[in-house]
């Protein structure tokens, strides 16, 4: 079932492209077929869509922090997909309810689902939304995991700094 608008376009007199755009739904489609129909001749096109990643959990510990002081552990478990390997990507944003354009990347993709680092003070609120991407072995990319935590800054002594 698929969730979505699918767009139609001619490329040529003979040629069509069709593009199916998800309304914020994941596919769970593998294989559609559609006729097309040009003046009186008819063409079948059947295409497969691959799934998303997928049925996984996205921890972080600890959930509260010292900006650049404490050790933030950011770990996946579970997640499947038919096209193997996943590779795992996890990102920071300022702001937990901007948009996933303004995601940080903190450890770009590998293939192990774990990223230890340490992060900077949050903004206003002292809170940074962590983010997970578990991309398949085709492209696909699964951006469901979100995390919120408090780093808070330290009060830091001039002569703390100068020493």
């Amino acid at each position: 079932q698929v969730h979505g608008a699918l767009d139609v376009a001619s490329t040529g007199w003979n040629h069509a492209e069709l593009k199916i755009r998800p309304w914020g739904v994941p596919l769970t489609l593998r294989e559609a077929s559609f006729q097309l129909v040009f003046a009186d001749q008819k063409a079948f096109v059947t295409f497969e869509v691959n799934q998303l990643p997928r049925s996984g959990t996205f921890k972080v510990t600890p959930a509260t922090g010292v900006g650049l002081s404490t050790l933030h552990r950011m770990t996946g478990e579970g997640w499947t997909d038919e096209d193997l390997p996943l590779s795992y990507q996890f990102g920071m944003s300022w702001t937990p309810k901007s948009p996933e354009e303004d995601v940080i990347i903190l450890c770009p993709f590998g293939p192990i689902p774990l990223c230890e680092t340490v992060l900077p003070r949050g903004a206003d609120s002292d809170s940074i939304a962590l983010y997970m991407f578990i991309r398949d072995s085709r492209g696909g990319i699964a951006n469901v995991s979100r995390s919120v935590v408090s780093v808070k800054g330290e009060n830091v002594s001039v002569e703390a700094i100068r020493s």
